[in-house]
């Protein structure tokens, strides 16, 4: 049997740097979070072939005292934390204290820094371990560490590394993790010499477009909630558009100022857009929560990836309900928008100038802002709900966003002006030009071209008829045998407190005790697979503590009305593409279909221009 043997310092700092230090990307996070907790407002980053070469961090931050700088690269030495109860309250970064002592044992380090109290900068050179100098240098403030030849001491690892473009994506990716975990810090990156990112530290969405095109950051909801521990901001990609991916990489979750990896939170994100994403495809987001440090144990994983929440269920709820909420805000006013016009207040009296002219039909005129509806004319007293864009008599363009007409005499004038109004509407609001390969409905609307994908909407029409509007496939069908489970507690609590939510799909759901019975589900719904739709309601219930995935039923609906769809290919009468706009522009055209692909792009007559160089 061998000897014990007490290992030099450098080989068990090989070791431990084996365990912190595994790529470029890893030394930039430890230097980084290092000068994030020396209060630096300015970072700068640079880095070559990959970081591989050199990678070297620099801030303004309080600096480092001369005595202390041969201690930053002795193994557990920190200045974050001094006894074992801080480790349950950590609110600095980079508190592991062999950080430096790792990545000084497999490179050449020099460190570079003037202590906010001292007159003089001094520099700390070590090299695969061993000290080289320590001499009084020129820096004006704040720390300077540059890294050079990573593992040049250990060339077995180079195997385990990517190629330089590879090491340099994943520098970049966390590059903009701490961007958007510390907006308020300016930052500047540079890859080879080349200036990749630039951010002024003045909040999280400058950062945001300092990171992304305009063309995703424009597509980006911001949401914000607040509970009485916890609070979650932060901004979530609109569905259908550029910002949405096949991959979560561009997915930042932060707790604290820390970018964390947490799947559970990944599956609330998922779960708050449901519908509105395609299947395997992923937001880009910045979920930003605040909570009280005790709250949050970040001590879990050597790499302070992952950490554990002492009240998990409410955090996901609050994730949940903050993303959820301001996508379907922010999509139903854009929905609003796409068939309507903004109503101007100066154009009102224009209109009551111009009806007072006409007639004395002014008198039956109110308007209100109420949903627009399509107008049926009879001889009893009604009120009419209209929303158009029409020419009048004197040939002026007049808009009213919505009119509200109480018809109290005079029925068949009334009638006969509002149906030249309406005949008007359908020649100057919206055109319909016909099919495109039949597959896409071509309309002209508002100085602008509508492209809809026939069999998106009209899935998204039958869609909502089924689920909404047309209940009849949703009521219960009593099963034969009733199905029985036995559900945790906890589970079972949240269940019974959203049993209306299963009523009124057509589900008929009796608790008692420990267990769930099933007597009816949706007569639609009649070969579901109850055992798989069971268990991922109790896991979703115990994960989450509330009941996010009713996309199951929603999907089987959704599958019901996608067979029944007017297929791509399908050629349409007039009167089914009649049929499918005056549904929308009564309705409201939905962006997306049940599955969530587009179901409308639109192209404005200014970027129509801008493509044939009438104008620039």
């Amino acid at each position: 049997m061998s000897r014990i043997n007490l290992l030099d310092s450098s080989v068990y700092n090989q070791i431990s740097a084996g365990e912190v230090v595994d790529n470029p990307s890893s030394v930039v996070k430890e230097l980084v979070e290092n000068s994030i907790d020396a209060g630096a407002s300015e970072i700068t980053i640079m880095i070559e072939d990959g970081g591989i070469k050199s990678i070297s961090v620099i801030d303004n931050g309080h600096g480092i005292e001369s005595d202390d700088l041969p201690k930053t690269v002795l193994p557990h030495a920190t200045s974050k934390i001094a006894t074992t109860k801080d480790l349950l309250t950590i609110s600095t970064l980079g508190f592991r204290g062999e950080a430096l002592a790792s990545i000084a044992a497999v490179s050449e380090v020099t460190i570079k820094s003037k202590y906010i109290a001292s007159d003089y900068a001094y520099e700390y050179i070590i090299k695969g371990g061993q000290t080289v100098g320590h001499n009084i240098t020129n820096l004006a403030k704040g720390t300077s560490i540059t890294v050079n030849n990573l593992f040049f001491n250990t060339p077995a690892r180079y195997k385990f590394l990517k190629t330089k473009k590879g090491e340099e994506r994943k520098v970049t990716k966390l590059v903009q993790d701490f961007v958007f975990s510390n907006p308020d810090i300016a930052f500047k990156y540079y890859a080879d010499n080349n200036l990749v990112y630039q951010t002024t530290g003045d909040g999280l969405k400058n950062a945001m477009y300092a990171v992304y095109s305009s063309d995703i950051a424009d597509n980006m909801v911001y949401f914000n909630l607040t509970d009485k521990n916890h609070t979650a901001s932060g901004f979530a990609a609109l569905p259908a558009t550029s910002a949405i991916y096949s991959n979560k990489s561009r997915q930042h979750i932060i707790i604290n100022s820390r970018i964390i990896e947490d799947n559970a939170l990944s599956m609330v994100i998922q779960n708050a857009y449901g519908d509105k994403l395609m299947k395997r495809t992923f937001p880009t987001i910045i979920v930003d929560i605040v909570m009280p440090f005790e709250l949050v144990d970040v001590n879990v994983h050597p790499s302070k990836k992952e950490v554990r929440f002492a009240r998990a269920k409410q955090v996901y709820s609050l994730v949940y309900n903050a993303i959820k909420n301001a996508l379907d805000n922010e999509i139903q006013q854009r929905q609003e928008k796409l068939f309507k016009t903004t109503f101007h207040q100066d154009t009102e009296k224009e209109i009551k100038e111009v009806l007072s002219t006409t007639d004395s039909h002014s008198q039956y005129f109110n308007p209100t802002p109420i949903n627009y509806k399509d107008a049926t004319f009879s001889t009893d007293l009604d009120i009419y709900k209209y929303s158009y864009v029409a020419k009048l008599k004197n040939d002026k363009d007049i808009f009213e966003s919505i009119d509200e007409i109480e018809l109290r005499d005079n029925i068949d004038s009334v009638k006969e002006f509002f149906t030249n109004v309406e005949n008007e509407q359908n020649k100057d609001n919206y055109n319909i030009i016909g099919q495109l390969f039949d597959t896409y409905i071509l309309i002209e609307y508002n100085n602008a071209l509508m492209l809809i994908d026939q069999h998106a909407a009209h899935e998204r029409i039958l869609y909502n008829k089924l689920l909404t509007e047309n209940k009849q496939d949703l009521v219960a069908q009593e099963l034969l045998f009733p199905y029985s489970a036995n559900v945790p507690k906890e589970a079972m609590d949240i269940i019974a407190e959203n049993i209306e939510v299963f009523n009124n799909l057509g589900f008929e759901i009796n608790l008692e005790d420990d267990k769930i019975n099933l007597t009816a589900i949706p007569f639609m719904l009649i070969n579901m697979d109850i055992d798989s739709f069971l268990s991922e309601l109790i896991e979703d219930a115990s994960v989450f503590g509330q009941i996010t995935n009713i996309n199951q039923i929603e999907e089987k609906i959704a599958q019901k009305a996608c067979k029944s769809a007017i297929k791509s290919g399908d050629k349409l009468s007039g009167a089914q593409l009649d049929f499918v706009i005056n549904y929308f522009i009564e309705k409201g055209m939905p962006l997306q279909c049940p599955h969530g692909r587009p179901t409308i792009i639109k192209f404005t007559k200014q970027e129509i221009e801008k493509l044939f160089r009438r104008i620039v």
